[in-house]
């Protein structure tokens, strides 16, 4: 888990959407001011909207929750420029183009959603969200628990409300994707070079060939586009050194990553900056693939439960190289990596659910987070019921919440100490809320 507290800046970690433009109430008004900024109660309602989109439930004190988490938001963010926290464009332009991918690939956004104009709307709230992350995360980088701490944190829980600690369980898996027949990958390849000839003939524009055809599940509007900074890790090696081949406006020749087969095209590059648009085909296996996968895991499974070869060693051996663990050692259960069981499709979740600690599961057939064709066999490595925590097996839990407890006062008590050198006003529509007299000056209230 992250350190990030989320209790005071709620708006820091929930991720924007992007119906939150059209939701604008019709009679707006100013809700509070900061410093130099003002919080508009469309403001509120989009925070709360937000929420709701994120499946969380609203909190009891409603509007007040979400207008100090605006306040605190603001006062971060003006501080942050104070102390000269840089937030570039090209950060914040890199965060908006990840987020809009997400969205595109989980929900059908309506016909009329403009990437373009979206982005637009979203830069200054996102930059200031930016910012005042930076300015938490400044504040509380030194924030840490001792053991000493975490005992007194779970020691001092009130004894009418007992600490629960809900039911989990902990998998590993054996996946293979099938592999197309080769008929099948020349048939993806010669599109793909027909269309890059297309594209470099001007017969057809590169990004409305990406919208048509492409299996990336982000493109959409956007036509295929990412932005790329040369220092980013979180790219297929070969698809990455691919890109930086290329000069302006070239298209690159068929590269093969682990995720299919994409061609590149270079709309811009400046130094160590690139804007580049892909074209992704996944080559597709047959039902004849398929059935020979799950013929090798039923084997591999059957090694498995006559003690012929541990689990941590099958993965080693058979998974496909994206699939592996680098820590995995042969024969080690304890180093494979744990899985949250609802990180797979129904089909898979409901086959874990009927399982006891300790089975592996015959091969299950399923397409992934990317829609590929895969198989796997589950391993149930342990089964925890919910109970009530305690110091020695559930330490790990406890510190977290030991060290979100420390953090948010530490925040708070920043907070509270620099409410006093800016000038803060709320509308009396708020006046009720509990902690609208602790930002708001004698006298500032608004009318």
């Amino acid at each position: 888990m992250k350190n990030k507290p989320c209790l005071l800046i709620a708006l820091l970690c929930t991720s924007f959407t992007p119906f939150a433009q059209t939701q604008k109430i019709v009679a707006d008004k100013i809700a509070a001011k900061i410093g130099d900024k003002i919080i508009l109660a469309s403001d509120i309602e989009n925070a709360k909207n937000e929420y709701g989109n994120q499946g969380l439930p609203l909190p009891e004190t409603g509007d007040c929750f979400f207008l100090n988490s605006e306040l605190a938001q603001k006062e971060l963010a003006i501080q942050g420029v104070k102390d000269s926290i840089i937030i570039t464009d090209d950060e914040v332009d890199a965060l908006i183009d990840n987020r809009i991918r997400i969205l595109l690939s989980r929900y059908n956004l309506p016909p009329d959603f403009n990437v373009a104009e979206t982005k637009r709307s979203l830069f200054p709230q996102v930059k200031e969200q930016r910012l005042a992350e930076a300015m938490q995360n400044k504040i509380l980088e030194h924030i840490s628990v001792t053991p000493a701490e975490v005992k007194a944190y779970f020691e001092h829980l009130p004894k009418d409300s007992m600490l629960l600690v809900p039911g989990s369980t902990e998998i590993s898996r054996l996946i293979i994707h099938p592999k197309a027949n080769k008929d099948i990958v020349e048939h993806i390849t010669t599109q793909l070079l027909d269309w890059k000839l297309q594209a470099e003939q001007g017969k057809r524009k590169f990004d409305m060939l990406a919208k048509l055809y492409s299996m990336d599940a982000s493109v959409g509007d956007n036509g295929g586009r990412y932005t790329l900074h040369r220092s980013d890790r979180q790219w297929d090696a070969a698809w990455f050194a691919a890109v930086w081949k290329l000069k302006d406006g070239q298209i690159s020749p068929v590269i093969k990553s682990k995720f299919g087969y994409h061609i590149i095209q270079m709309v811009s590059r400046t130094g160590d900056d690139a804007i580049v648009r892909h074209i992704l085909l996944i080559p597709q296996p047959g039902n004849d693939e398929i059935t020979e996968a799950k013929l090798k895991l039923d084997s591999i499974r059957t090694q498995i439960t006559s003690n012929k070869l541990s689990f941590g060693e099958a993965i080693n051996l058979f998974a496909d190289e994206m699939d592996r663990n680098d820590e995995d050692m042969p024969g080690s259960l304890d180093s494979l990596p744990a899985i949250a069981s609802n990180t797979f499709t129904v089909g898979v979740t409901q086959a874990i659910e009927n399982m006891q600690q300790g089975n592996i599961s015959k091969p299950i057939a399923f397409k992934d987070e990317r829609q590929r064709d895969a198989v796997c066999i589950i391993y149930v490595r342990k089964i925890t019921k919910a109970h009530a925590a305690g110091l020695k097996d559930d330490y790990s839990v406890i510190a977290q919440l030991a060290l979100q407890q420390k953090q948010k006062t530490t925040l708070q008590k920043w907070l509270d100490e620099h409410i006093a050198t800016m000038p803060v006003s709320i509308d009396k529509a708020y006046a009720d809320c509990d902690n609208a007299a602790r930002w708001a000056k004698p006298g500032q209230e608004g009318n």
